[in-house]
């Protein structure tokens, strides 16, 4: 991914490749991240030409984190993960406001799978994670202040 960004001719962010990188790691490590460094990076980012640009393992890669067979063209992934992450876009703007509550176990499991959350917790626990996640990304405003490209929050 960093060397993606290396590549990119998008010069007015100047972030470094380690920092990128430095990043990517302690999110895949699961660890937490402000609100702040995911808003520093955020501008690297940008839904079509981030997903115009990649290579294929790393849609594959990507579709099977999402959930969505990787099989087919480019284009026809790239597709589907638009199509996903608008799905799941919607899904949060139905979440809040219908409520956590609202959601039975099953559609609570899916949620936070769908979210890259760990979906084998306590009912409770998957609620409050949901919660804290759904509120960081709209109610913090990342996405509504920000305009945070959706292939970004699947990394949140």
């Amino acid at each position: 991914m960093a060397k993606e960004v290396q590549d990119s001719r998008s010069g007015e962010i100047k972030q470094t490749a380690g920092d990128l990188d430095e990043f990517m790691t302690k999110v895949r490590r699961g660890a937490r991240v402000s609100n702040d460094e995911i808003l520093g990076f955020a501008k690297l980012f940008n839904d079509e030409l981030t997903l115009d640009n990649i290579s294929r393992p790393r849609l594959v890669n990507m579709c099977k984190y999402m959930g969505i067979g990787p099989y087919g063209t480019d284009a026809y992934l790239r597709y589907m993960l638009r199509k996903r992450l608008q799905k799941i876009k919607h899904d949060d703007k139905m979440i809040l406001a219908e409520g956590v509550e609202s959601l039975s176990e099953e559609e609570l499991r899916q949620a936070c799978r769908d979210r890259g959350l760990l979906g084998l917790l306590s009912v409770d626990e998957m609620r409050q994670q949901l919660c804290e996640a759904l509120m960081s990304l709209w109610d913090g405003g990342l996405i509504s202040r920000e305009g945070i490209p959706g292939f970004l929050t699947m990394l949140i």
